[in-house]
């Protein structure tokens, strides 16, 4: 079901590009980056390129939003933008019982295409904090609520913590937590991205790096060229892309 969902969807409204072929596309660069550059950290745990790996498949969670797949297909076609407009990270959360239950078709998509297998647990909460918070904008708040108890919810102010918050996962969190890989879902979300819109191999942009941080400084120095392409497909894109980008960089050597 999850699987067929991403083929039904769109992606990226150029050349209508569905969402599994962004989703593949991006992981297939997600791997390629730690088969190129996880060598120089011998001891990075599998179980957490595992979850990388999974969360770079179902980082547009949100993008089945039905509000966003309008907005796409309007694009697609030529025609004005509906009057609603949404970011997909903030839908993650309605998807959550459509990826618990398509958890084994994405381990058998990523051991089919990419020859990879995931042998650890996957944690899902972890795989919605990466979908949540991949452009730097959103972060997952669990809160007690009045009316449904404890529960996850998308929030966006990171400097203001409720008085109902009882624990957050923000991007930061996870740069700290899987450093020095917090960022490579947004990383593999951006080459594919760019690299599609620009119709260029993403092979080209690993192989003009020699090191994981040399990666992300090619970012940077693109990063107007990169905001820029990506807001022509997507006008509620990223801001700010030096910036969230050298917050990526961290203490990577």
């Amino acid at each position: 079901m999850l699987i067929d969902e991403f083929k039904r969807c769109y992606g990226k409204s150029t050349g209508a590009l569905s969402l599994y072929d962004h989703v593949i596309g991006s992981t297939v660069i997600a791997k390629a980056v730690l088969d190129k550059f996880g060598g120089v950290y011998p001891d990075y745990p599998k179980s957490k390129k595992d979850m990388l790996i999974f969360a770079t498949f179902t980082h547009d969670l949100g993008k089945l939003d039905t509000d966003f797949q309008a907005m796409l297909c309007a694009v697609i076609a030529g025609k004005p933008m509906p009057p609603k407009r949404v970011k997909h990270e903030a839908s993650t959360l309605d998807y959550v019982d459509l990826l618990e239950n398509g958890q084994g078709e994405v381990y058998n998509v990523l051991n089919d295409e990419l020859h990879y297998v995931v042998d650890s647990k996957i944690d899902l909460e972890m795989a919605l904090a990466f979908a949540v918070s991949h452009h730097g904008l959103f972060y997952m708040a669990y809160e007690a609520t009045v009316n449904y108890g404890n529960q996850w919810l998308i929030r966006r102010e990171w400097t203001t913590r409720p008085s109902r918050e009882i624990k957050r996962i923000t991007l930061v969190d996870l740069l700290f937590m899987y450093h020095p890989f917090g960022g490579l879902v947004m990383i593999s979300d951006l080459i594919h991205s760019f690299c599609h819109e620009k119709g260029i191999d993403y092979r080209y942009v690993l192989e003009n790096s020699d090191s994981y941080k040399g990666l992300i400084d090619s970012l940077i120095c693109k990063a107007d060229e990169l905001e820029a392409t990506l807001n022509r497909s997507d006008p509620r894109g990223n801001r700010s892309l030096a910036s969230l980008l050298r917050l990526l960089l961290g203490e990577i050597k």
